[in-house]
């Protein structure tokens, strides 16, 4: 069974917006920065009801002692999730990436947050 593992990479928009468009199975770039997190990654997935139809907003969080990862605050970028059987999924669309925020928090750790809404989950 696939689940969530404990590291994730971030992916310049550049890098992955071609394949992303058509529809390819998407492999990590070597310029891409990975990080390996204290504990599992959190990737919340909720259904919303709206006017032109249901969306997804997927909201993504993971705690490293990485500090490179502060590079990615406040960017727009493609973040990588590897589940157990090493496949990558995507959080993000052709059109747009998510928000990155990265926190310090107590005991020297970082904590990388984004939320993004999609028109369909992400195959977890």
């Amino acid at each position: 069974m696939k689940e969530l593992s404990t590291h994730f990479c971030i992916i310049r928009p550049e890098l992955i917006r071609a394949a992303l468009s058509m529809r390819e199975n998407i492999c990590k770039p070597a310029v891409s920065p990975e990080f390996y997190c204290i504990r599992k990654l959190l990737v919340e997935q909720e259904s919303e009801d709206d006017e032109p139809g249901t969306k997804w907003r997927i909201s993504f969080r993971a705690v490293t002692k990485d500090s490179s990862v502060k590079n990615a605050d406040g960017s727009k970028q493609y973040i990588g999730v590897y589940l157990t059987d090493g496949s990558l999924r995507i959080i993000g669309s052709a059109d747009d990436a998510p928000y990155i925020t990265v926190s310090p928090a107590e005991g020297g750790v970082y904590v990388v947050s984004a939320s993004f809404d999609a028109i369909a989950p992400i195959d977890l």
